[in-house]
């Protein structure tokens, strides 16, 4: 058997060829294994294959000796220890002996396969002679490919295996490592750093040795200056490691300035680093929080760095936490310091609480919004430790006073820290309960991050409020309103009815009286749920809820609530929103050209979409008009770059709304407004992901223009720019990693683009590449998408 030429059919467009392909493999796999194995191991080291052939050799041969049931993966290792010893030996030397000279995925591909061997001999309660054989090339190997080989072959080991098979190798293995860790080629230092990571519970023996101990951890630490950022990081990451699990067994080493070292790491300029540093801190607090929870007055670091960490950790956070950050140094500093708080003794707590409170004192009124945010931060950590009730009540006017600042990430700490303060404290004074429900009722009516958690934070505080907390209920009881209307049975529908009625009143009442109340929001979210709810039901109050709607949008205040609340009602009134056009579409284009306000601009470009849809050709002026406002949105360079990617939708919901033959006169800007859009999508763009949600937004846009004149009359319109569309997808697939939902969206284009006869580009190497990719995903609708473009384009 040509094994070459099946694993090149198992990569093949066709569905025919791929299938028979794995069946060829299969019964030979049953027949035969030794033979399959034997040929796998063959074809990785065959110099002639692809890269492709050889990792997919590869991981086929570490997929006949793994598995996922316990059963399956036992009857997988008895039938590779059932191979004859020599047998067994010649293909790991095959196998390993193809690791001298090649790229860096086949090369991990290798060392899965070898690691799958020496797990399937461990498993069969035998000794496995594959770490031998990995040590001695990761030593003595003639290239660095072939090093790094063994060396990430061991830490595939040593992850998969347990403590008692692989004890007695570690110290050979670490060698190994260690030596790796100091290697002049980056590469393999990096992978020995993430080997030594996975060995770590397994060196004990190693740890207790001062002498050994010093040097393994001294070339450890040494890393953290490496050229490789993402070397550095793993690095120290891997320092944590020793320390969390051997952190008694390191004193003696940790005080020869190592502590120093991981000070001045804080506030090192490699971000990645820097909060890594900080993070070892917070493993450090944590193992002597476990070893002295009463907080005795015994020794811990925090004692001896605690000032001056403090003092970093402060400073870190008057830098601002980045907006939209997961995570990152500033917001590591702010737990680290709620850690080292915990862990310190008595006596150093009441001398970092008081350097916290002058902290507080001088910042909590600071121009600088990122200041006041800090100054509330390094309360919460002092109030982590249990404070007594009168530091708690004092706190709380510094605290409420912030719920009303300008900034919204003053808000949300706020919000956030209001609760943690009935978390911590006893019983608190019935008059500061009130004044802190009072505040954090308004602040329901805030942004989402804001009103989430003075939401959270009541739930903390009304348990201490008793009766009295029930009247803030009632205030900020329209969102409660509006789930329950949403969520009710049948039964409830006349209560519904009546419910939405009276809040139509209510906001009547507030527009009559010029009324600017943070009650408009939540009752227009009352009666947008209501409606929804009630369908048909609710007909006989269109007239009024829309006016009513209307109304606030002529007020300018509350613009993006009462357009969230239009979505949702022209959704369930559908096409009957025709009848409502003419009143309610100029107040629309007024709130598309807002660009002051891009929350109102974004919900108005986007149910300009929607009313498109609604009107069709049947209303032509307006759907034309809603088309022409889009273009001047996404044309303005005052527009919020959020905006964009809803005015792009926009255009391909219009494209297939009205058809071909009306839309071909929009085709020319349409193309030229998307192209402009194309040009956003940037490698280089730290936002990646605005950008790939930019990018996904501009390829469903161009399925619908395709869409719209690929049955038409007109379809020679678009022609002349397809080129163009299969240009960008080649600019995605070279620059981006490409989700299921992209690579669906990219592969279904090219295949549509194929039913226009057009030939150019679509033969090129990459488009083939792409249709392939389908090998590693799971979506099945993405996969049959790429299969089915595959064949259309092989039948130009």
């Amino acid at each position: 058997m040509d094994l070459s030429h099946v694993l090149q059919n198992t990569l093949s467009h066709e569905k025919a060829v791929r299938e028979n392909a794995a069946e060829e493999l299969r019964k030979l796999e049953d027949s035969n294994f030794r033979v399959y194995a034997t040929l796998l191991a063959e074809a990785v080291s065959k110099k002639e294959n692809s890269d492709q052939i050889k990792l997919s050799a590869a991981l086929l041969f570490k997929n006949g000796l793994k598995a996922k049931k316990v059963s399956e993966k036992e009857r997988k290792a008895r039938r590779w220890c059932s191979l004859e010893n020599r047998e067994r030996v010649q293909i790991k030397n095959i196998l390993l002996e193809a690791a001298r000279d090649t790229s860096q995925a086949v090369g991990t591909g290798i060392a899965q396969a070898a690691e799958s061997i020496g797990s399937a001999e461990l498993q069969t309660g035998g000794e496995t002679d594959i770490a031998s054989h990995l040590v001695r090339i990761a030593e003595k190997a003639s290239t660095a490919s072939m090093r790094k080989t063994g060396i990430v072959g061991l830490g595939f080991l040593y992850e998969e295996n347990d403590f008692d098979q692989l004890e007695s190798l570690s110290g050979s293995v670490l060698n190994v490592v260690v030596f790796g860790m100091q290697d002049s080629e980056a590469a393999i230092r990096a992978a020995s750093v993430e080997t030594f990571r996975q060995m770590i519970p397994f060196i004990r023996g190693n740890i207790e040795k001062p002498q050994e101990r010093d040097f393994v951890l001294s070339v450890l630490l040494g890393l953290t200056k490496d050229t490789a950022a993402a070397t550095r990081t793993a690095a120290l990451h891997s320092f944590g490691g020793i320390i969390r699990k051997y952190y008694e067994e390191m004193g003696e080493y940790l005080e020869k300035g190592v502590f120093e070292y991981l000070f001045n790491l804080v506030l090192c300029s490699d971000e990645h680093l820097a909060t890594e540093s900080i993070e070892t801190w917070m493993t450090v607090f944590e193992v002597e929080t476990d070893k002295n929870t009463l907080h005795e007055e015994t020794f811990c670091l925090g004692d001896t760095f605690g000032e001056r960490l403090t003092e970093r950790f402060l400073f870190l956070l008057c830098g601002g936490i980045p907006e939209e950050s997961e995570w990152c140094k500033e917001m590591a500093a702010a737990v680290c310091l709620s850690a080292l708080l915990q862990t310190v003794s008595e006596g150093t707590f009441k001398t970092l609480k008081q350097y916290i409170f002058g902290f507080v004192s001088g910042k909590i009124s600071s121009e600088r919004w990122e200041e006041r945010n800090a100054a509330l931060l390094s309360l919460s950590a002092v109030l982590d430790r249990k404070a007594s009730v009168e530091e708690v009540v004092s706190s709380v006017p510094f605290i409420l006073q912030h719920l009303r600042d300008q900034s919204t990430a003053v808000r949300d700490t706020t919000a956030w820290l209001l609760g943690k303060v009935y978390e911590t404290a006893g019983e608190i004074p019935e008059d500061v309960t009130k004044s802190v429900l009072a505040a954090l009722s308004s602040g329901l009516g805030s942004e989402t991050a804001v009103s989430t958690n003075c939401a959270w934070s009541l739930c903390t505080v009304l348990p201490a409020a008793g009766e009295e907390g029930m009247c803030f209920i009632f205030s900020a009881g329209y969102e409660l309103l509006g789930k329950l209307a949403e969520h009710s049975g049948e039964a409830s529908n006349g209560k519904i009815h009546h419910l939405l009625e009276h809040i139509l009143g209510e906001l009547e009442k507030e527009i009559d009286a010029n009324s600017e109340t943070e009650r408009i929001p939540g009752q227009c979210s009352v009666v947008s749920a209501c409606v929804s709810r009630l369908g048909e039901r609710s007909f006989d109050q269109i007239d009024r809820t829309i006016a009513v709607f209307v109304s606030v949008l002529g007020a300018g205040r509350y613009s993006a609530d009462a357009l969230l609340s239009c979505v949702t009602v022209f959704a369930t009134i559908g096409e009957m929103f025709i009848e409502y056009a003419d009143g309610f579409l100029p107040h629309l284009y007024s709130e598309m050209a807002n660009a002051e306000d891009c929350h109102a601009q974004r919900v108005a470009v986007g149910l300009g979409g929607d009313i498109a849809g609604y009107l069709g050709a049947r209303r032509l002026h307006h759907t034309e008009r809603i088309l022409s406002e889009t273009f001047c949105v996404l044309q303005n360079p005052d527009a919020d770059s959020s905006v964009k990617p809803a005015g792009i939708v926009v255009i391909g919901d219009i494209a297939l709304g009205v058809g071909g033959g009306v839309f071909k006169k929009y085709l020319e800007p349409t193309m030229g407004t998307l192209q402009g859009a194309c040009l956003l999508v940037d490698p280089q763009n730290e936002d990646e992901e605005y950008i790939l949600e930019l990018a996904q937004t501009i390829l469903e846009t161009f399925i619908s223009v395709v869409l719209c004149f690929k049955e038409g009359t007109d379809r020679d319109e678009l022609v002349p720019f397809l080129p163009f569309i299969v240009s960008f997808i080649e600019r995605l697939f070279g620059s981006f990693v490409l989700d299921d939902v992209l690579l669906r969206h990219c592969g279904g284009l090219l295949g549509d683009v194929s039913e226009f006869g057009v030939r150019e580009r679509l033969g090129e190497d990459w488009v083939g590449a792409l249709l392939n990719t389908s090998q590693g995903i799971e979506s099945q609708e993405t996969v049959n998408t790429l299969q089915w473009a595959a064949r259309k384009i092989s039948q130009l």
